[in-house]
């Protein structure tokens, strides 16, 4: 399961001492849903990622990256890298949709 946070400007992530992501999604519903690629890579695990500088009024407005955090396992599992990766192409409220979308239980309509 890859974990997904939903960040503003001026926030820095530390593997080990990160904050409850959001989410978390299979790896493949990353893919899929959200548009993770490859080239989204930012740093690897054991670095600092900061996110922009902080903005004067950030504390009045909402996230606005996603940030996914793709373990060793996982990575090694698809021959990528691990680390954190950052989905530009989404907006962090379209991947809040999606990531907490649950599919209806079977016989409901």
């Amino acid at each position: 399961m890859v974990r997904i946070w939903l960040l503003k400007h001026g926030t820095t992530l530390i593997e080990g001492d990160e904050p409850l992501p959001y989410g978390m999604m299979r790896f493949e519903d990353c893919v899929n849903k959200l548009g993770l690629r490859e080239e989204d890579f930012l740093i690897g695990l054991g670095k600092p990622l900061r996110i922009g500088r902080a903005e004067t009024h950030a504390a009045h407005r909402g996230p606005k990256h996603v940030i996914l955090k793709v373990d060793l396992p996982e990575a090694q599992q698809r021959e990528w890298k691990p680390g954190f990766y950052a989905i530009p192409r989404i907006s962090a409220l379209k991947a809040a949709k999606l990531i907490r979308a649950r599919p209806a239980p079977l016989g409901s309509s």
